[in-house]
């Protein structure tokens, strides 16, 4: 699910690939949204809350214009499930994440493909570090989304990162995992620093 501030409309992504918008106070449905042909996996609105993206089973992203609360364009080339998508570069351009090991920067308004990043192991989740340009994927995998070398990484988890974030002024980040830990995160010096069962 996702929530647009400015239009205050909440979304959700459903296993039918329907994704709904929903009046967030009364959690009343507004509209029902079609195009995907499999479960929606993960969901993105841009700063401005004047767009959507969409990925889905189906390998494909979508985008959507939240005032109309329609459909505006198809995003496709991943060869399995596309897990994650983010808005980035000041919403000129998205990251998308597969099943088929490769990260994809787009164009959001001409809809080229600008890269291609093999990563020779399974995206699921990304979050962005500092400024849009980093990210952190999977299992603490830093990449830069401008230069071209290999993804830095640590090998200190074996699990998934599902939740992130940036401490205040800090150069440290709290990173949630599969197993139910809490890790205190140093950038600087690239390591756990601190870690708790949540």
């Amino acid at each position: 699910h996702n929530y647009s501030k400015k239009s205050k409309v909440l979304f959700s992504g459903g296993y039918d690939g329907v994704l709904r918008a929903w009046d967030p106070i009364h959690l009343t449905l507004i509209k029902s949204l079609f195009f995907h042909q499999s479960c929606i996996l993960c969901l993105d609105v841009d700063s401005n809350s004047k767009l959507l993206l969409s990925c889905s089973h189906d390998t494909l992203v979508c985008l959507w214009d939240i005032n109309k609360l329609r459909y505006t364009a198809t995003y496709g080339g991943h060869k399995s499930s596309v897990t994650c998508v983010k808005f980035v570069n000041n919403r000129s351009s998205f990251i998308s994440l597969s099943n088929d090991q490769t990260m994809r920067i787009w164009d959001l308004l001409t809809g080229n493909l600008i890269s291609i990043f093999n990563a020779n192991f399974e995206l699921k989740n990304i979050f962005l570090i500092r400024k849009p340009e980093v990210l952190l994927i999977g299992q603490i995998r830093f990449q830069n989304l401008f230069d071209k070398k290999d993804f830095y990484k640590t090998t200190q988890l074996n699990e998934d990162i599902y939740s992130c974030d940036i401490i205040k002024d800090s150069s440290k980040i709290v990173l949630g995992n599969s197993n139910g830990f809490i890790h205190l995160f140093d950038l600087q010096n690239f390591k756990i620093v601190l870690t708790t069962k949540a």
